[in-house]
């Protein structure tokens, strides 16, 4: 089956790919690289091939396939396809086994979206958090107003031409060397 199926990939130009002969092959290759599909026609090696899909499954954005004998009961793989792995029985009908990759390219895609720009969404609320924190430190150890220590940060941004997070962290480091100092002052002075 894994003969017809990479001859199948490389008719239908898929692109690269590579070939697991066991579980555990397969699981090392998806945690060290960037997969999109895996694709675990079960039985795999002594195997189901239900642990590789389960393991690999987990990879944030590899999406699992799942070719099973016709005769494997419901029961088997419920757990497989309760993490999101597709399951499809063979013999393979290519046509459905087409239409299932490229279902499966599009939900790939869009969790790729989703993470970009969850990763984006995460950086804007460290930027804020930075932005925060020097605002407060232009407060407590400058006595501005909260009003003016945004302007300030916002100012210093555009008059260096930097970005705010860029402003705020030399207000940060600015600021705590400058406690540093006075620290160091009144430790020579405890005498």
């Amino acid at each position: 089956m894994t003969a017809q199926l990479t001859a199948f990939l490389k008719q239908m130009r898929i692109g690269e790919f590579c070939v697991a002969e066991d579980e555990a092959k397969a699981i090392r290759l998806a945690g060290q690289r960037q997969i999109d599909f895996v694709i675990v026609c079960s039985p795999v090696a002594e195997a189901f091939g239900d642990y590789a899909a389960l393991q690999i499954s987990q990879c944030e954005l590899t999406q699992v396939i799942m070719l099973v004998p016709a005769s494997t009961s419901p029961q088997k793989l419920d757990k497989v396809q309760n993490a999101g792995v597709f399951v499809l029985e063979k013999p393979l009908n290519p046509r459905l086994f087409w239409n299932i990759l490229k279902v499966a390219d599009g939900v790939q895609k869009k969790i790729s979206r989703l993470t970009n720009k969850n990763k984006e969404l995460a950086e804007q609320i460290e930027i804020i958090k930075l932005v925060e924190r020097a605002k407060l430190s232009l407060i407590e150890k400058e006595g501005m107003s909260e009003e003016d220590a945004h302007k300030y940060i916002e100012r210093s941004a555009m008059d260096n031409r930097i970005t705010k997070k860029e402003a705020a962290s030399r207000i940060l480091e600015r600021n705590s060397r400058a406690l540093a100092i006075t620290a160091t002052r009144h430790d020579n002075n405890i005498f």
